[in-house]
């Protein structure tokens, strides 16, 4: 890739890529804010992950995080609030929520990597890769 590509241009490249080569073996890619994310199989994650560490075109050799997602209540919102008090807005946290404990993809890891061969290019060599299913 030249320098004189953007980050946009780059991130989409990099989207189009990781599609073309992993979406036949059940993983899932979209890019959002210039962020590209690859949710992939569990049973896969350490291969691919190996893959994109060793392959030329991607060289994600540094985890830079980790972490773990509970989606049991996700897309609940019990931070909505439509007052203001003087010290702000309440955000006290609900005990008696439904929570799904059957979901099928209820937990997640997502790791994000970083590329050393685009390190200069921070946005561009990043990839969050949630393995769930």
């Amino acid at each position: 890739m030249s320098d004189k590509t953007t980050i946009r241009e780059r991130t989409e490249s990099l989207a189009a890529t990781l599609e073309e080569r992993y979406q036949g073996r059940g993983c899932e890619v979209s890019l959002s804010l210039n962020e590209v994310t690859m949710v992939v199989p569990r049973e896969q994650l350490i291969e691919l992950a190996a893959e994109l560490r060793d392959d030329e075109a991607f060289h994600f050799e540094i985890v830079v995080d980790i972490c773990g997602v509970d989606y049991s209540t996700y897309g609940e919102s019990e931070w909505v609030t439509t007052e203001a008090s003087s010290s702000g807005f309440g955000r006290g946290v609900e005990q008696n929520q439904n929570i799904d404990t059957d979901k099928a993809d209820r937990f997640a890891v997502v790791y994000h990597l970083l590329s050393s061969a685009t390190i200069s290019v921070c946005v561009y060599g990043c990839l969050s890769i949630t393995a769930s299913r």
